[in-house]
């Protein structure tokens, strides 16, 4: 047995639901020394591992932590990060899969009946996380609105900050995080109503903000990220197109335009 086949059955003999001859043919590989016994000290690695798992994720999703109780957090946080598919030892990005398990477990588990709203909860979480943790580059080949009007709208492209986040919920997920935050009770705000759209972004003083945008906005920027041409975003719609522009201009969400054309030409 080569090092990485060894590395390998120790990893996957550490994880609680290996099986028992899995976990055994680990423990032989181990010399007996010191007062503990061999799978004692391979209990106390999952232990210490399962410890990682918790402290990760309870530092990402702290309203979930906080609604569920940190015992319960902390089991399926266990549970999450044991059996997630995407096996990265980046932390930074542990708990991207986080949102859709505990949705897993909203549909499945009865102790969880009237927790309909906590996994788009914790989707805002993670999108606040992934904004603060976004690299928004300084892209010296983009133009700022000032300078795309000589060029025909099909061959300009916005280009969105790399903190902007977007999030549709039919539940009141940034009510429950905001009183939270303020530790103000929250009975009373998990009621299902019409869609909250949310924008999530990280401003030139690097706080992570949060603003509640309609539909219009919001399927403009989506349309944005996929990177569409103004001629495209405008569609039948150039006026509204134009006034969401500006706004995602005013408040930072649009890094410039990217142009897709060498030449200004006499479009105008």
């Amino acid at each position: 047995m080569n090092l990485f086949e060894c590395e390998k059955l120790l990893t996957d003999a550490l994880n609680p639901l290996a099986s028992k001859s899995l976990f055994y043919t680990a423990r032989n590989m181990l010399e007996n020394k010191g007062a503990m016994k061999t799978d004692e000290r391979l209990l106390v690695y999952r232990h210490n591992i399962s410890g990682v798992f918790i402290q990760t994720l309870a530092s990402t999703f702290m309203t979930c932590e906080a609604i569920l109780g940190h015992a319960c957090f902390a089991t399926y946080a266990r549970e999450y990060g044991w059996s997630r598919e995407k096996k990265t030892g980046d932390l930074n990005a542990f708990g991207e899969e986080f949102p859709a398990y505990i949705l897993k477990q909203v549909i499945s588990r009865h102790e969880l009946n009237g927790y309909a709203y906590l996994a788009d909860l914790a989707k805002l979480e993670w999108l606040i996380e992934k904004s603060r943790l976004s690299d928004d580059d300084d892209h010296n080949d983009l133009v700022n609105e000032t300078d795309i009007v000589s060029y025909d709208p099909g061959t300009v492209y916005p280009v969105l900050t790399a903190s902007l986040q977007l999030l549709k919920s039919q539940y009141t997920v940034f009510d429950i995080w905001q009183l939270h935050k303020q530790s103000e009770d929250r009975s009373g705000v998990f009621a299902i109503h019409d869609m909250d759209y949310l924008s999530i972004h990280r401003d030139s003083e690097d706080d992570v903000i949060i603003q509640k945008i309609d539909s219009t906005m919001f399927n403009f920027l989506t349309m944005a990220t996929k990177g569409v041409s103004l001629l495209e975003l405008a569609g039948d719609a150039p006026v509204k197109m134009m006034q969401c522009m500006s706004i995602a201009i005013q408040r930072g969400w649009c890094a410039g335009f990217r142009i897709d054309v060498g030449e200004p030409n006499d479009f105008y």
